[in-house]
């Protein structure tokens, strides 16, 4: 599991590995882990990408061509292709790193290559991406479709989180409020939030929390539009929430 500027930990049911600067790590912030099919460990982190095999640590850097320094997320595709939250949406496979640029389209609000904060496969082969700046795109992994938002006062270009719910629809949390994928466009459901983790339960509601404000943990509901908010005040450990995962049960 991923720690902010404590490495990333691997527990096996008895002992906790560590793994950090020290261990070779490319950053102590690890923003997400994930495992291709040969066993190697994969670590997003602050300022580049880093490769575990179970002895040793290799990092690659922007030069590499993992994407412009941070890398904010993985996900290893059906193909065993790993893919990074990153400037560019770069993709590894055994030849390398292969990114996306301006001249096919995936550009920011200022021009630059956009960089990816979220990422999220669909039931078929598309992948669903927010963005720094860019809004949000759909992408079969060779051509990017930008989605539309509904005309709004709110800024809808900082994408960083996507959720799909147990119904099958698309959640995406921005610096400006929680949205939903509705008909082709980004359709507000709350105005004047900063979601930066993002997640729902099986009785369709929706939780989110904002960190960059300490606003802690909040509960919606979408049929009666009730929200709760839950602090240190009813005993959570701390305001700052950057991950919300369901259990099971």
């Amino acid at each position: 599991f991923a720690t902010a500027w404590a490495g990333a930990y691997r527990y096996d049911g008895k002992s906790l590995l560590h793994l950090g600067m020290a261990e070779g790590l490319m950053n102590n912030w690890v923003n997400d882990v994930a495992e291709t099919s040969d066993g190697v460990i994969w670590l997003a982190t602050l300022t580049g990408l880093s490769r575990f095999n179970g002895a040793t640590v290799v990092n690659y850097a922007p030069a590499d061509g993992s994407g412009g320094g941070k890398v904010m997320g993985l996900f290893v595709d059906s193909d065993d292709v790993l893919w990074c939250a990153a400037e560019g949406l770069p993709r590894f496979d055994p030849k390398g790193f292969i990114a996306f640029q301006r001249r096919d389209g995936f550009i920011d609000r200022f021009g630059r290559t956009a960089g990816v904060l979220a990422l999220k496969r669909d039931s078929g082969r598309n992948f669903w991406i927010g963005t720094e700046w860019a809004g949000a795109f759909r992408s079969d992994g060779r051509r990017f479709e930008s989605i539309p938002e509904t005309p709004s006062t709110i800024d809808q270009d900082f994408v960083s989180q996507i959720h799909r719910a147990a119904d099958g629809t698309f959640l995406w949390g921005a610096y400006g409020g929680l949205y939903k994928h509705e008909n082709g466009r980004l359709v507000g459901v709350l105005d004047w939030r900063n979601v930066d983790a993002l997640s729902s339960d099986a009785q369709g509601h929706l939780w989110y929390g904002d960190a960059n404000k300490s606003g802690g943990l909040s509960r919606y509901n979408p049929k009666t539009h009730e929200e709760t908010t839950f602090t240190t005040a009813n005993g959570l450990p701390d305001n700052n929430v950057w991950s919300i995962e369901a259990a099971s049960d």
